[in-house]
């Protein structure tokens, strides 16, 4: 790049194709046996998204942190404050607020949220040195942060109905002891084997933590990490073949109390961004059947298919009830209604060629 033989350090090498200027790059490529060059100018994400009739937008998808997505180019503020609105009412439900940009227990005392926002957006700043997360079948339902100099531990992100969020547990709180043994000093592998332990079977722990200026013990028990099942993936999620899977591009939040689903994401390209469906589109009605009747597991089963059949959709949007009928395709089909195919690697230009074996990840 620019000249520069590409680094070992492959992360930071591809961070500097981005930019905060319009400057272009010049490249140097191999291609089977032919090296290339290329000059490349450099453009802003939201002109790319806009290519796409799409544009971004920052929405509060519970139970993650807020995130920048892409919406269709045609979403209106209005449209978007709908599901911002419904988002907020669904956190209230589990007792979540939505503060610096993350969702977090409503007792969470400000300042502890906003240290770990800062640390989560800069972890060089924040002297972060590892995020730990459980890797086995059981959990405490948070995640832990390990600080350098001071070196601390504090409780990070945690997640709404879990064993930790019942235990009364905030980000930023600072961990001390887990069953009277201190945390101070120990290594990322020390301080997981610590915490979580064996990950096959429920543990008790005995937390010592510190908020503000308390000390405060807090009794905790693992227990296996089950989703809230309230976000159906426009993907889905399938034992069948990716290539068998027909999906018609949309994720739906979806609540049992009241029983309501509502439009969370449209993919481009899709089934769904083609037939103007938008984030905050209510769902009314799936084939004739009004959407209280519907489940979450039928939604699923519609939404993601090993069949073409179309699916008839209502929507309430804004006070006007829209219909509309979707026809799921396969991701090669919704690639190749742009001029893409699907290869081994995900999606390319239709003159790629297929990978080779040691092109694919992990091989090379």
């Amino acid at each position: 790049m620019n000249g520069v033989p590409l680094s070992e350090e492959l992360a930071a090498s591809l961070r500097a194709l981005a930019s905060d200027g319009p400057t272009p790059i010049d490249l140097e490529i191999r291609r089977g046996s032919r090296k290339l060059d290329f000059h490349v100018a450099r453009v802003r994400e939201s002109t790319l998204a806009a290519l796409s009739h799409q544009k971004y937008a920052r929405v509060p998808f519970f139970p993650f942190r807020e995130r920048l997505v892409t919406v269709p180019a045609d979403e209106s503020p209005q449209e978007l404050q709908v599901f911002r609105d419904f988002e907020l009412r669904l956190a209230d439900h589990f007792g979540f607020k939505l503060g610096q940009g993350q969702w977090a227990p409503k007792g969470t005392p400000e300042d502890q949220l906003r240290r770990v926002a800062q640390i989560l957006a800069d972890p060089r700043a924040g002297r972060l040195v590892a995020s730990l997360l459980p890797t086995g079948m059981y959990g405490t339902g948070c995640s832990f942060l390990l600080l350098e100099n001071p070196p601390q531990v504090l409780v990070g992100l945690v997640e709404p109905a879990s064993a930790a969020h019942r235990a009364g547990l905030f980000p930023g709180d600072e961990l001390l002891q887990v069953d009277g043994h201190p945390v101070s000093g120990l290594d990322k592998k020390q301080l997981s084997e610590l915490i979580f332990g064996p990950e096959d079977r429920p543990r008790q722990l005995s937390l010592r933590i510190r908020r503000g200026t308390s000390d405060i013990k807090v009794g905790i028990e693992t227990e296996g990490r089950q989703p809230l099942g309230f976000v159906i993936s426009a993907a889905g999620v399938s034992r069948r073949p990716r290539s068998a899977i027909y999906v018609v591009g949309v994720d739906i939040v979806a609540t049992d109390d009241p029983r309501q689903a509502m439009v969370a994401g449209v993919t481009y390209p899709s089934p769904a961004f083609n037939a103007g469906l938008l984030v905050g589109d209510l769902i009314v009605a799936v084939n004739g059947k009004p959407s209280q009747h519907v489940t979450q597991d039928e939604l699923s089963n519609l939404l993601n298919t090993d069949s073409p059949a179309p699916v008839a959709l209502d929507v309430s949007r804004l006070g006007t009830t829209i219909h509309s009928v979707l026809t799921p395709v396969t991701e090669a089909q919704a690639q190749a209604g742009i001029g893409r195919k699907m290869t081994a690697n995900g999606p390319a230009s239709q003159h790629c060629a297929e990978p080779s074996a040691a092109s694919e990840p992990g091989k090379d």
